[in-house]
């Protein structure tokens, strides 16, 4: 992937196409997952029905193709470099940003050799012509509190791995199936604990409005509480994205946590058919579940 799109930055949930009215009444969707591990449930919210299951080549690639589409062409954020949201896309650039964007989905949520050591569920939100109206990600992750940091799913898998990787060979036999939450609390430092971090929130834009981004989220939160056993979800979510910022903190009851002015944004470059980096002072957002 030239350009691993959440790898090189924390994007998290400043993907957040949807601004929703808490008040409004999601119509009848239908909401599946892809997940590594998660069990297969069913969770209603009305109308809304988010039913689990395994992964999905199939669905990780409808879902890149809807992310490109719905959020980084047609975000309200404009997230076009250079442009207002309206520039002609040239297929030859649309197809290379789905084709990042679906090794960065299949990376986190797709079928890999080897097993996962951390958890990682891709909700998908479908409408009643069963056509993709949504979908958000969730991922656990190590946080960092001493650097204020939500790593990277590879840097998180990477220290779990290397810890061990350092013990002796009875030690490892010991922690063979052990869950994540045991491999961090008794193999790493103290600064690193185990954290659910909420990501790629997108909703079509005729959908927007309707109450599914909320629901999307609930479905995540009740995923991390009731199947994963999290006590909060974290997020990250760009400063300047004030409407987004307020369907997590005033809708649906995320606090600041970390603020981080140094941090990157992903933009689109069309011209180049890629993604490129700039400055966006980001905040870190969490929420109890409890």
């Amino acid at each position: 992937m030239a350009r691993p799109y959440p790898k090189t930055v924390a994007i998290f949930a400043a993907v957040a196409c949807s601004l929703l009215s808490a008040a409004t009444i999601c119509t009848s969707f239908t909401v599946s997952s892809i997940s590594t591990t998660t069990r297969k449930r069913t969770i209603r919210y009305g109308a809304a029905q988010i039913v689990t299951s395994g992964d999905d080549p199939a669905s990780i690639k409808a879902a890149a193709s809807f992310m490109v589409d719905s959020f980084w062409l047609k975000s309200p954020q404009n997230l076009i470099q250079g442009g207002e949201g309206s520039q002609e896309v040239s297929d030859t650039a649309r197809s290379a940003l789905i084709q990042q964007q679906e090794e960065d989905l299949t990376d986190k949520y797709g079928e890999r050799m080897g097993k996962r050591l951390l958890e990682s569920c891709l909700l998908i939100a479908s409408n009643e012509n069963g056509d993709m109206a949504g979908l958000v990600g969730i991922e656990a992750r190590l946080l960092d509190v001493s650097t204020e940091e939500i790593l990277t799913a590879e840097a998180s898998e990477s220290k779990l791995k290397g810890a061990i990787a350092s013990l002796g060979p009875k030690q490892r036999r010991q922690y063979k199936d052990s869950p994540a939450a045991e491999l961090v609390a008794e193999l790493l430092p103290p600064d690193l604990k185990l954290a659910c971090v909420l990501s790629n929130l997108c909703v079509s834009p005729s959908t927007r409005r309707s109450g599914l981004g909320s629901k999307l989220c609930q479905a995540a939160e009740e995923v991390a509480k009731g199947d994963w056993g999290f006590d909060d979800m974290y997020l990250r979510v760009e400063a300047d994205n004030t409407a987004a910022r307020a369907l997590y903190e005033e809708r649906l009851g995320y606090e600041r946590k970390f603020c981080d002015d140094e941090a990157k944004g992903l933009r689109v470059d069309l011209e180049a058919g890629d993604f490129t980096e700039i400055g966006a002072k980001t905040f870190t957002l969490v929420k109890s579940l409890s």
